[in-house]
């Protein structure tokens, strides 16, 4: 089968999350986890913060998911930076993205929900994702 890479984001190194608790670093687990789903052959960590696994990126991407800092700004930062090397038809997916404790809902609703860059927006879990769509449907 000709599985897609995603390139996944995140520096696994916890955060506050619900409630104001520390979530601890979250590697080990990233791993367990895509290793018990048999998707690590797909899966590809950059275990870096979405500003360093940018710099020098070349490659172009068909499935990004980015755990991003989410606030507003690095929302933006990330889909700004990252959305000219994701091929039309490619995914971008944002995690965290759904509740507003934990998630960057308001970057995503003035930045994926109000341009023409993206379309088919969804919702799975925690996870916000939309597609790339080709510059000709851009208005």
């Amino acid at each position: 089968m000709g599985w897609e890479k995603v390139y996944a984001i995140d520096p696994h190194l916890g955060a506050p999350v619900i409630n104001h608790k520390f979530s601890g670093p979250t590697y080990k687990q990233f791993l367990d986890n895509i290793k018990k789903a048999k998707v690590d052959r797909v899966i590809v960590p950059i275990r870096k913060t979405s500003v360093r696994a940018r710099k020098g990126w070349k490659l172009p991407i068909r499935m990004l998911f980015i755990d991003g800092d989410h606030s507003i700004a690095g929302v933006r930062g990330d889909l700004l930076d990252w959305e000219p090397l994701v091929s039309d038809g490619g995914i971008i997916a944002l995690h965290d993205a759904v509740n507003p404790e934990l998630g960057p809902v308001r970057g995503i609703v003035n930045i994926l929900l109000r341009s023409p860059r993206f379309t088919n927006l969804g919702v799975v879990d925690s996870i916000f994702y939309g597609t790339k769509a080709g510059k000709k449907n851009w208005k």
